[in-house]
């Protein structure tokens, strides 16, 4: 009995991760503006919420990039994008329950 495993080449997999990242970047240079326009916000929260995930799939795009162009494969770069993001999301996350918990209840 034999077992079939799906694999992927290495243009398949870097195409998958390059588009991940560009629509990544494209939406977090969106989510960027917006907070950017916003002139009452702390320069640490403009930092982690627009600069920090822009860096975390513009590296996850440029990992997808060396892939494709037949350098050696950055799993290590995608890795370190991937648990940016993931660090800026435990932050942003945490950040964000602080602030509705300090709110006033009065307003009510």
């Amino acid at each position: 009995m034999t077992t079939l495993v799906p694999a992927l080449d290495w243009r398949s997999l870097a195409a998958m991760f390059a588009g991940g990242g560009l629509a990544g970047v494209v939406y977090s240079l969106l989510v960027g503006w917006r907070v950017a326009r916003r002139r009452q916000l702390a320069w640490s929260d403009q930092l982690w919420y627009a600069l920090m995930p822009i860096v975390g799939y513009g590296v996850i795009l440029a990992a997808a990039m060396s892939i494709f162009l037949n350098a050696l494969p950055s799993f290590a770069a995608i890795a370190a994008g991937l648990a940016l993001l993931l660090v800026v999301g435990i932050r942003n996350a945490w950040d964000m329950i602080i602030f509705f918990a300090s709110q006033d209840r009065r307003s009510e």
